[in-house]
């Protein structure tokens, strides 16, 4: 299954990407979803599909997700209906998906790889990406452009 996640914070860094499940996310290399931030942990938590739903697990991160505002409990799967925020550091981000087994479709190409890192604000791109491991920063965090989802090519040739 594919969703969608609308980047909400850090604050400025509104778009969107597309990503298939499971979606391990934290500081890691093995994680698909990078957030470059000391108070998210090396494997922090993952996405997942079940039955045509997603949910979301903690893996007993030290300072814990957050779905809608309520913090989850570690190593249980949380539902986490279509519209719903994850919070995870200071990175935020809305999950979308279709119901009854249809995917989300991207606008554009959203992504050469199937990875992210998600860099605090301000922090240097480069410095993020090395310590990632990723080959290219997803994106400057001070003073993002501002995209949606029909333009972003023109947000990635911004980046550049």
């Amino acid at each position: 299954m594919e969703v969608r996640l609308v980047i909400l914070s850090p604050s400025g860094s509104h778009r969107t990407v597309v990503r298939r499940l499971p979606l391990p996310v934290g500081r890691s290399e093995e994680s698909r979803l990078r957030i470059a931030q000391d108070c998210v942990s090396r494997r922090h938590c993952e996405i997942v599909e079940r039955d045509g739903a997603v949910f979301v697990r903690d893996l007993k991160s030290t300072n814990g997700t957050l779905v809608d505002g309520v913090a989850i409990e570690p190593e249980a799967d949380v539902a986490v209906p279509s519209g719903s925020v994850i919070k995870v550091g200071a990175a935020a981000f809305r999950v979308e998906y279709g119901t009854g087994g249809t995917t989300v479709a991207a606008a554009e190409p959203v992504a050469a790889t199937d990875e992210e890192t998600v860099p605090l604000d301000g922090a240097d791109p480069a410095a993020a990406a090395a310590d990632s491991g990723a080959a290219d920063p997803a994106w400057p965090m001070a003073n993002p452009p501002q995209a949606d989802d029909s333009d972003l090519n023109e947000f990635f040739k911004s980046l550049s």
